[in-house]
């Protein structure tokens, strides 16, 4: 263990020791001043503050200089009462404390007799001056009030609100949150906190949190944190979003919904009716199927049981249940073999338009012709060419394992060679969410709570481009289970220390299959594939004759649609809230423990493909002549693939942080908010410590050149190294510095605050947890005809047609894989080859700043009007194209593309282009996902916001954004979901030029 680590974990001990720290809490705190009539403070002034909902209350007493504060309390509203000696009592009703903000409330009082008492309603909202934070806060009540759309993907999503809150960007309230940011920060960057507690994952940090959230039904209020994000928060690239479930009161309350929508409310399509017009009802012309029900009950109170337990202004429950159903409908309108074709009979693809003369036997060679594989002849001069089968229909016998397949192609719904099978059907979806809370005191100094949401997402996906065999088209099957454990304990040692601790659990389990795989029968098996096992359907791709391919295609660069990937993240931590004197400290720390487990289906089914070449007449005329469906009905494999996943990878990372935050009252005008938080960001290490990547510093045998496949861990065919590819960074000091000052001269009701924070985005590891196995521990076994397109890479089955020209005589089926790792170091020459270099264990580093004005305006109207700034680096990035040719031979013109003469190694072939790159034994060296850090961005926005409380049944929220960022980066996990998230690169040598605006 290194000596700097143990130097950190001995820091972590000192901030996290009993009693010296404080966790992010889900609740709110209360502060301000006691003073007389004259503006004194009065020391020892007992302030008791009670939610007016579940009865229960606190006490403290305010300090030598008349500060008081309640660093956490329940969410809601409260009476808040101040006595002391020779003073009257005073009672503000209605104060609302809400989630992640501290409400400022001053309290004079009045030279009396203590046993009067002044009653003031204070429910319009409060100026912040005990703070200098810039968020805003949604209420429940907003959230079920105004309009929120499904977007007919779930249920809804209280985070589609957030872009209605200041400095934030995105689709808005029909969902796409994968595009949004806060505060100007990346995509999936931003730290959102449930009940406390993270919602991180390792995979897509933030982007699953629609996906995780509970019913809106059942979440709180909630808070977006924009800018002067305060120590307790870090692990962000510019904002914190913060949820709470709700609780129980004294009353009890419930209630029931549904939303509903169907197909006979819904208008049809206006293509839908043209057709209708033209050719009369049918199948495919009917309104498109669009089902949905939204409903559920929810139910909250003191847990009371008759004659046994009271449990008002103790124990309270709240649960609530909802579902989501819908059944959208798809068509579309596609080519398919003719049931004439897929006999044999190809007389109808036959055209007039001559390809020319063939050389075997002198007959024109017409478009869309047919010829016989087996009568495939090398001429003297090594020319290749066949003879045509007569009337343009096979005559020989057709392979029996393409006959069984061609038994589930469905026949088409016209007579037309193409667009000739319009199909119908239906997406469902249904999604369910479930919460349950108990909130509990133990007298006046214990209070717990723990809370329970779980969801489950199941819908089938529209993946493309597959008629998937034997069931309806483009569908797969994804179930999306979630689960959210908190549990929180509160403390009170004396009425100005406390201490908080939360402890936290959040799974998201993402389970991907073909629907096929659900059904428990071995296809191969039953189709008769040689060599072919399991659950999938064999994948066919006929790349003429078919708009489509059939059966269950997965491309070998992503196993995603067969696989059960389980992030958890385990989180722990524990805070002391402590005043003393105008000092108002929060010292705390966490942990994270994070543990993504990928699991993928071996696809020993076999992917298989088919091309005009194998029944085309000549190498020239194979873009013409042949067709890929009498390829496939004759067995003639152009290429083929099967691979054996040999593992489950389980990828797990760390976080620590500590932190202290004063709150420091300098008088009551100014108040200072000072931080200082440092953490430490462990990027994932294999717990078996299994991995292979790119090293340029290894001589690749092969070539002889740099650049081969390493491979960690210790023992034969192992390089040495830790799967843990990227060095630790150590060095994440984040000073937070701020102040709020409302001068007494405007009478309080203006404030003007400033802050200077700095931040570190968390580090996420998308694509090695969804990319697949890594290289060895996946064996593929392949066949291709790249060395002779015009013949055939091997038979689909021993009553295939056998052709002179097949390179692999003999070998049908799937191809073998293996069962042992494979640690050859050239096993990805000529393909792409991932590299975590060394510096991307460096996280993103934000600098951000604000400047605010909030006003009065009336009693209850606020006006903020503001200014937020930030500049990041070493952000998450997609510019690292270190296997660019260097510009410098773009001159060369076309002749890039023409075959290398000058070889940069023994048997290298390829082009000129191809052989200039740096490493020319491989395509692409993909640095952007996997952690690459070279991003950088710069935010500037202009804010204001109007905000009314609800008063007299009136609630205001009016905001507006004037913004500009210019980034060269788009997501934090960089490009590896590509182009949706990440442009592509213009030049990897001028990056000063991919800097553009973004939002």
């Amino acid at each position: 263990m290194s000596k700097r680590f143990l130097r950190f974990a001995a820091f972590l001990a000192l901030g996290i020791a009993p009693g010296r720290i404080h966790a992010q809490s889900n609740e709110g705190a209360l502060a301000g001043t006691v003073t007389d009539p004259a503006g004194n403070a009065v020391a020892d002034a007992v302030v008791t503050a009670a939610n007016a909902a579940t009865g229960q209350s606190s006490k403290t007493t305010a300090s030598p200089t008349g500060n008081y504060r309640f660093p956490v309390l329940v969410v809601g509203s409260y009476d808040i009462t101040a006595a002391a000696p020779g003073f009257k009592s005073v009672q503000r009703t209605g104060v609302a404390i809400q989630i992640q903000s501290t409400t400022s409330l001053d309290i004079q009082l009045t030279v009396g007799s203590s046993t009067e008492t002044v009653e003031v309603n204070a429910n319009a909202p409060q100026l912040q001056t005990e703070s200098s934070d810039v968020g805003t806060v949604v209420t429940p009540r907003q959230v079920l009030d105004l309009p929120l759309s499904t977007n007919g993907a779930a249920i809804r999503n209280s985070q589609d609100f957030v872009f209605l809150t200041p400095a934030t960007y995105g689709t808005g309230t029909n969902g796409g949150t994968f595009e949004g940011g806060v505060s100007g920060g990346q995509a999936f960057g931003s730290e959102i906190l449930f009940d406390g507690a993270s919602l991180q994952v390792e995979s897509f940090g933030d982007g699953f949190a629609n996906e995780i959230l509970p019913s809106v039904e059942a979440t709180g209020e909630f808070k977006v944190l924009v800018g002067g994000i305060p120590a307790q928060y870090g692990r962000t690239t510019g904002g914190v979003q913060s949820y709470s479930s709700k609780s129980g009161t004294n009353d009890f309350h419930g209630g029931a919904f549904e939303l509903f929508r169907n197909t006979a409310l819904d208008a049809n399509t206006w293509f839908n009716n043209l057709s209708r017009a033209q050719n009369g009802p049918n199948a495919g012309n009917e309104t498109p199927a669009d089902k949905k029900n939204n409903y559920g009950v929810l139910l909250g109170g003191p847990i009371w049981i008759p004659k046994v337990y009271d449990g008002r202004n103790k124990t309270f429950f709240f649960f609530a249940w909802e579902q989501f159903r819908q059944n959208q409908g798809y068509q579309n309108l596609i080519t398919i073999p003719t049931q004439a074709n897929l006999a044999g009979d190809f007389s109808q693809n036959l055209t007039t338009v001559s390809l020319g003369i063939n050389p075997c036997d002198g007959s024109t060679i017409y478009q869309g012709q047919i010829f016989n594989p087996a009568t495939t002849r090398t001429l003297p001069d090594g020319t290749q060419c066949r003879t045509a089968y007569p009337g343009n229909v096979i005559t020989g016998p057709l392979s029996t394992v393409a006959q069984s397949i061609s038994q589930y192609i469905p026949k088409p719904s016209n007579g037309n060679l193409t667009n000739n099978y319009n199909f119908t059907g239906s997406y469902p979806i249904i999604s369910t969410a479930e919460t349950i809370r108990i909130d509990q005191s133990f007298g006046q100094n214990n209070k717990v709570f723990g809370s329970y949401n779980v969801r489950d997402n199941v819908r089938n996906n529209n993946i493309g481009g597959l008629l998937q065999l034997p069931l309806s088209s483009f569908l797969t099957f994804q179930d999306l289970p979630t689960h959210i454990v908190r549990i929180g304990y509160d403390h009170i040692f004396s009425p100005r220390l406390l201490n908080h601790m939360l402890i936290g659990y959040t799974r998201v389990l993402n389970k991907e299959a073909f629907i096929t795989a659900t059904q428990g029968k071995d296809w191969p098996t039953t189709l008769g594939v040689p060599g072919g096992s399991g659950p999938l359907f064999p994948g066919i791709g006929i790349s003429e004759g078919s708009t489509v391919s059939f059966g269950n295609i997965e491309p070998l660069s992503n196993q995603g649609y067969n696989s059960k990937i389980s992030d958890n993240s385990y989180y722990f931590g524990d805070s002391v809230s402590w005043t003393k004197g105008r000092h108002n400290f929060a010292i705390g720390g966490e942990y994270r423990y994070e543990l993504s487990i990928s699991g993928f289906v071996s696809l020993t089914n076999g992917n298989f493909s088919f091309g005009r070449e194998q029944t085309a007449a000549t190498v020239g005329t194979s873009s013409a002549s042949g067709n890929g469906v009498a390829s496939f009905l004759l067995g003639q494999v152009a290429n083929v693939y099967g691979t054996n996943s040999l593992v489950t990878v389980r990828n797990v990372g760390q976080y620590y942080a500590t932190y202290i935050q004063d709150e420091f009252k300098y008088n009551r005008d100014l108040n200072l908010s000072l931080g200082l938080r440092y953490d430490v960001d462990l990027p994932f290490k294999e717990g078996h410590n299994i991995g292979s990547q790119f090293d340029p510093n290894f001589i690749n045998p092969a070539t002889g050149i740099d650049g081969a496949l390493v491979f960690s861990g210790s023992g034969p065919g192992r390089d040495g190294f830790s799967s843990r590819w990227v060095n630790v960074y150590y060095k994440n000091i984040e000073p937070r510095v701020g102040f709020t000052w409302s001068p007494s001269s405007l009478d309080h009701k203006s404030v003007f605050s400033a802050t200077y924070n700095v931040l570190n985005a968390g580090i996420f590891e998308w694509q090695q947890i969804y990319a697949g196995i890594p290289a060895g521990y996946s064996l593929t076994g392949q066949l291709n005809n790249v060395s002779n397109p015009f013949g055939a890479a091997e038979l689909l089955d021993p009553s295939s047609t056998v052709s002179p020209g097949i390179v692999n005589p003999g070998q049908y089926g799937v191809p073998a894989t293996g069962n042992s790792v494979n640690f050859d170091r050239t096993q990805l020459n000529n393909q792409s080859i991932p590299w975590n270099q060394r510096g991307f264990g460096r996280p993103g580093f934000y600098q951000t700043w604000s400047a605010t004005v909030q006003q009065q305006v009336a009693t209850d109207l606020i006006l903020t009007l503001g200014y937020l700034g930030s500049r990041g680096t070493h952000l998450g990035s997609n510019l690292l194209s270190v296997n660019n040719i260097n510009p410098s031979n773009f001159n060369l013109g076309a002749k890039l593309n023409d075959q290398a003469t000058n070889l940069p190694y023994p048997g290298f072939t390829g082009t000129v282009a191809q052989s200039l790159r740096p490493y020319p034994q491989y395509s692409f060296i993909n640095t952007a996902a996997y952690g690459e850090n070279l991003g950088q961005l710069s935010y500037n926005a202009m804010t204001a916001k109007l905000e009314r409380r609800f008063h007299n049944g009136l609630n205001l929220l009016a905001s507006y954004t004037w913004s500009k960022i210019l980034t060269d980066t788009g997501n934090i996990i960089g490009g590896s979901l590509g182009g949706a998230y990440t442009a592509n690169i213009q030049n990897p040598f001028n990056l000063k030029a991919e800097k553009a605006g973004f939002a």
